[in-house]
């Protein structure tokens, strides 16, 4: 509520007046308000620090745990305590650095931390580390430990809010680039992973302001088997017309990917460009591009299992076309 440019002052004012009524539901709808409003920057414009300080103190002593609970919360949140903002943020820089050594000890709880870092900053407070901290996720989207690569890709859905206006931009274009991972990890042999996945696909969807927003909330929420996987599919490559040809040279680093879910999803994928998207491959591939796609599909050749062996010779002629047709 307070990033999306609400009636700060008018609904402030409000809640501070029901925080004393004797209505123990007014009491706990102005607190969740409060709260909420600590997370602008534009507070102390409507309201002192110590006014606030005040108003909170004085909901400790209410006989609602919740109300409590909340009012401990804004007590200690860095709007009532600037100082904090510094602390948080070097200590902030130092965990990133750790996401850089070869070998990162306890990947869960550094990403634990930076989460809950996250929290408490707010949106003005991440700022910069946003993208740096989106640049440390995105690896991990293919971890093999199943809870790191869904620890991941549900820090990732956070972070790509909480850069603000000024690294919007930057956050959309790496957002946009995380898409295919995702929509491959949307078929993960592990439940728990497609369940963080869904929250993150669809959080890069609404950040990138697709077109299909509703309809692919209602597929990643309620759809299932082949249906939904085409409709997914489709919501994706249609809200991102021009692009068809970087999502198909992404994907085909996924043919060769220990993870048999995501190989067979790679291969859907293709297919689907192959087939639905084929003269508009023609005109945006380059000759680097199209060398780069025999050599990943000599590769299925090879393989031993007959699924990626039928798919080479499903798609030979497509690709053969596409030598052909690519000179630039």
């Amino acid at each position: 509520m307070a990033q999306h440019d609400c009636e700060v002052q008018a609904v402030l004012g409000q809640a501070v007046i029901l925080l004393t009524s004797s209505e123990e539901r007014d009491n706990i709808v102005a607190v969740l308000l409060v709260t909420e409003f600590l997370n602008s920057h534009d507070l102390t414009q409507y309201m002192s620090r110590k006014s606030m300080d005040n108003c909170l103190s004085l909901s400790l002593k209410n006989p609602n745990q919740l109300v409590r609970a909340m009012s401990l919360k804004g007590l200690r949140s860095i709007r009532m305590h600037p100082k904090k903002v510094g602390l948080l943020q070097n200590w902030l820089n130092r965990l990133l650095d750790s996401f850089l050594t070869p070998e990162p000890q306890d990947l869960m709880g550094l990403m634990k931390i930076v989460g809950d870092i996250l929290c408490h900053l707010g949106v003005q407070g991440v700022g910069a580390f946003s993208l740096q901290i989106a640049q440390n996720l995105r690896p991990l989207f293919d971890d093999d430990r199943e809870d790191v690569r869904g620890g991941a890709i549900f820090l990732y859905g956070n972070v790509i809010y909480s850069g603000g206006r000024r690294y919007q931009p930057a956050l959309r274009k790496h957002a946009f680039w995380s898409l295919v991972p995702l929509l491959f990890h949307l078929a993960d042999s592990c439940p728990a992973v497609v369940t963080k996945t869904k929250f993150t696909f669809l959080r890069c969807a609404i950040l990138l302001k697709w077109e299909f927003r509703k309809e692919l909330f209602s597929r990643l929420a309620w759809g299932h088997g082949v249906g939904a996987e085409s409709d997914i599919f489709m919501y994706m490559v249609e809200s991102n017309f021009t692009n068809h040809h970087q999502f198909f040279m992404q994907a085909l680093i996924y043919l060769s990917s220990p993870h048999k879910n995501l190989k067979l999803t790679a291969m859907k994928f293709i297919g689907g460009i192959l087939q639905d998207y084929f003269g508009s491959l023609c005109f945006s591939l380059k000759t680097d591009d199209v060398k780069t796609l025999r050599k990943q599909f000599e590769v299925l050749k090879q393989e031993h299992d007959s699924v990626s062996r039928k798919f080479y010779h499903n798609h030979l002629d497509d690709i053969i076309e596409l030598s052909q047709s690519v000179t630039r």
